[in-house]
């Protein structure tokens, strides 16, 4: 499960969310609530409260709530359920109306682990990790690149969301960059435990095949740190993106953002186009910019960071 820090995290992040969209209308939390009074009952008061502690991340947004929150504001319902899902577990029973068949994709069966609906498109891992390696198995171009934007960097834990790095991807020769929290990169924190766990799965895979690691034509991992002021730019808590193709205005599903279950990462909600470009042109300012300033020093962006890490080095030599 996902500790209380993160969930506390994940709500006062949705809560950013929903104060910027009351605020590009230009209402105040009272305004605002004696909107939703008509919608759902109650009191421009007891509105305006709990308005106030949703703001400020301090109660967690019911899901019926979201349809009357994207009409008050104005915001697209896909939009608003993308950064709610991002920002909660889905640990119950789901809205009625995200639970109606699909016209977007009838032909999907729906199951425990997977749904679609008009109002939302979700895929399941399997899915998500078939289109990484259909990316992967491309015979034309360079090879695939992936960005991991992990602002509550849990990957060091997920076995499933392991394997789809190591098999999928590496293996294939695939160019990965996380984007973490600066405070999980170096002295034996988070993405080190990561690459540890990546060192020893590509080690026993490649022995499984015969062979040495040092004989292997592996892909690359690198990281760069987020600081506290670059994560007020997310609502989700891991989102993976093909910035290639984003760039190249290819057709299609490009990114999701990944969404915790019971605190392992099992559904993907496609992100807007729109939303995504937004989220890559930041990314690609900060780091060229932190690059470029010799004094700066919150600028650790570390290329292969893999072939760097000392068990990985271990591993070559063997």
């Amino acid at each position: 499960m996902e500790t209380t820090d993160n969930s506390r995290s994940q709500r006062q992040r949705f809560g950013v969310y929903l104060r910027a969209l009351r605020e590009r209308t230009g209402m105040t939390q009272i305004e605002a609530g004696g909107k939703l009074v008509d919608r759902l009952g109650g009191t421009e008061a007891s509105w305006q409260s709990l308005l106030a502690r949703y703001e400020q991340g301090k109660g967690a947004v019911k899901p019926e709530q979201l349809r009357q929150f994207a009409s008050v504001y104005n915001e697209p319902l896909e939009r608003m359920l993308s950064a709610y899902a991002a920002a909660h577990v889905f640990d119950g029973a789901l809205p009625k109306y995200l639970d109606e068949p699909s016209q977007k994709r009838p032909d999907i069966e729906l199951s425990q682990n997977f749904f679609v609906s008009n109002a939302v498109e979700i895929w399941s891992l399997p899915e998500i990790a078939q289109w990484e390696a259909d990316l992967a198995d491309r015979t034309s171009g360079s090879p695939p690149e992936l960005w991991i934007v992990s602002p509550e960097f849990i990957d060091h834990r997920d076995n499933s969301f392991l394997h789809i790095v190591v098999d999928q991807l590496l293996l294939r020769q695939a160019s990965l960059t996380y984007f973490v929290a600066k405070r999980d990169i170096g002295g034996g924190e988070k993405f080190d435990v990561f690459l540890d766990r990546v060192t020893s799965r590509l080690a026993r895979v490649v022995r499984e095949r015969g062979q040495r690691l040092a004989d292997t034509n592996i892909g690359s991992i690198s990281v760069f740190g987020l600081t506290p002021d670059d994560l007020t730019w997310f609502t989700s808590s891991l989102v993976i993106a093909n910035p290639n193709d984003i760039e190249a205005g290819v057709p299609g599903v490009h990114a999701f953002m990944i969404v915790p279950v019971a605190g392992q990462h099992t559904l993907g909600i496609p992100v807007e186009p729109a939303q995504l470009v937004t989220m890559v042109n930041l990314i690609a300012r900060q780091i060229e910019n932190r690059q470029a300033d010799p004094d700066n020093r919150d600028k650790p962006f570390i290329v292969n960071a893999l072939r760097k890490h000392p068990p990985f080095v271990r591993e070559l030599e063997k």
